[in-house]
């Protein structure tokens, strides 16, 4: 994207100074650029609540007060979206960002979170992150949880499109208040957390598939109604209890398959695979080939699907491959043979048993009911 002008949004300081928060305008004033980070969040922070009013309006959007908590409230410009983010600094060196917003222009985000331990818990979302040389690193995926732990002056991009709603919750802690945040006892942490909080080892981006629990309490951030000290005290405690489940899941993973230590390198490969499975539906590679394609062992692949996508190799397949049949129905003219045979169907009944199990209709019915919702 490139980008040409920047406005700068003012909001009142203590001592009278002006804070500077660069908000950047791509060349078609449709698509807004922000960078997050924390310690721009924290000055922002600063700055809404040296205000001498509740609401701070500015270029893109008002900067609320949340009464009763250290964190404030950023409603973006109706042009731009529905909703906002909150930022909460929940203690020192924990923080907490609640999305819930729904886009009306392209948004593109760079987040600047180097040096911390990040968890994104997505409710929904579904979005590729980029790394600075424009190389996909990872997604925001639905009922994945994301973490990883970048080098010091690590970032990445998201953009979101018009129209996406997106509702996330990010836990933010610093490695080194990470135990007394905390309180947990080194020995619990899986290896790989462990090395990044002690040595600064970077993390690749994982996608955690979330468990009811998970699900739960990211909900229950995002909805939460109390005010005041309650509020704070609250999400507080459901954001060590996010940190808490997603890290003894993990390690509980890392327990039922000993001796398998993914990469980023193996992220990589696995996403590869992901999309090598995409582009050769109807060739159907079984699961030694997929894995010699991609230079993994077929645990490894195994592993790594159920870890980033939250299931096998043969169900993400399958998945994805009535996924793009009821792409075609809806989208093209081909016929049901045509469609079944594109994606890897032998024969048009075995692809209409498959896709009823999935969508509770036969491909006739979608066809018919184009534009409506499926299960």
């Amino acid at each position: 994207m490139n980008i040409v002008s920047s406005r700068i949004l003012h909001l009142p300081c203590r001592a009278d100074s002006i804070l500077e928060i660069m908000v950047s305008i791509a060349d078609t004033d449709k698509s807004v650029s922000l960078l997050r980070s924390i310690p721009l969040l924290q000055e922002t922070l600063q700055a809404v609540q040296a205000a001498p009013k509740k609401c701070v309006k500015a270029d893109n959007g008002n900067y609320e007060k949340i009464p009763g908590c250290n964190g404030f409230k950023h409603l973006y410009d109706p042009d731009t979206a529905e909703g906002g983010i909150e930022f909460y600094e929940l203690q020192d060196g924990l923080w907490l960002i609640l999305v819930d917003t729904k886009t009306k222009q392209v948004m593109t985000s760079r987040h600047s979170l180097g040096g911390k331990l990040v968890l994104t818990a997505v409710l929904q979302a579904n979005i590729d992150i980029s790394d600075l040389e424009n190389t996909r690193d990872g997604s925001l995926a639905n009922g994945h949880c994301m973490i990883y732990g970048m080098e010091t002056d690590g970032s990445f991009e998201t953009v979101y499109a018009p129209r996406r709603t997106l509702k996330w919750v990010s836990v933010i802690i610093d490695p080194s208040r990470f135990f007394p945040c905390t309180r947990l006892d080194a020995r619990d942490i899986p290896a790989a957390f462990l090395n990044f909080l002690e040595n600064g080892i970077p993390i690749a981006h994982r996608n955690i598939p979330m468990t009811r629990e998970e699900s739960q309490t990211t909900l229950q951030m995002i909805d939460c109604t109390l005010k005041g000290s309650y509020r704070s005290v609250f999400l507080q405690s459901k954001a060590l209890e996010l940190l808490c489940l997603v890290l003894s899941g993990f390690k509980e993973i890392q327990t039922r398959q000993p001796g398998i230590v993914l990469t980023a390198k193996d992220y990589a490969r696995i996403e590869r695979a992901k999309k090598y499975i995409q582009d050769s539906f109807s060739d159907r590679p079984n699961i030694e080939e997929l894995a010699f394609a991609v230079d993994l062992t077929r645990h490894k692949l195994q592993f790594g699907f159920k870890q980033l996508y939250g299931d096998t190799v043969a169900h993400v397949r399958e998945k994805m491959r009535l996924e793009y049949a009821l792409k075609l129905i809806r989208s093209s003219e081909m016929s049901m043979i045509e469609i079944a045979l594109e994606t890897g169907y032998e024969h048009q009944a075995s692809f209409a048993r498959a896709f009823k199990a999935a969508y509770g209709i036969s491909p006739m019915e979608a066809r018919r009911t184009t534009g409506k919702t499926l299960r």
